[in-house]
């Protein structure tokens, strides 16, 4: 599974969810190591901007958006014309 697909899998398994995921799920879902699961929640949060936190009650992650705040939505991919005309 690519970086790209495995951050897509990962905000799918957070996103609408009311509960937090235990870290070892995470690890099941996304069929990777402990250490590959920990690198991804973390660009999901540091790069992406995902308001992803641990949950100690609850023993998981989950989102956790600001007061407000719309849901988070990972950024899309734009592609000018000649770049479809390339694809």
């Amino acid at each position: 599974m690519d970086k790209l697909q495995r951050l897509y899998d990962l905000h799918h398994l957070f996103d609408g969810r009311r509960g937090a995921l235990p870290f070892e799920r995470i690890v099941q879902r996304l069929e990777c190591s402990p250490a590959t699961a920990k690198r991804a929640i973390r660009e999901l949060r540091d790069l992406l901007g995902a308001p992803l936190v641990y949950d100690r009650t609850l023993r998981g992650y989950r989102y956790a958006p600001a007061e407000g705040a719309p849901a988070f939505e990972l950024p899309g991919l734009w592609f000018r014309a000649d770049e479809l005309a390339a694809l």
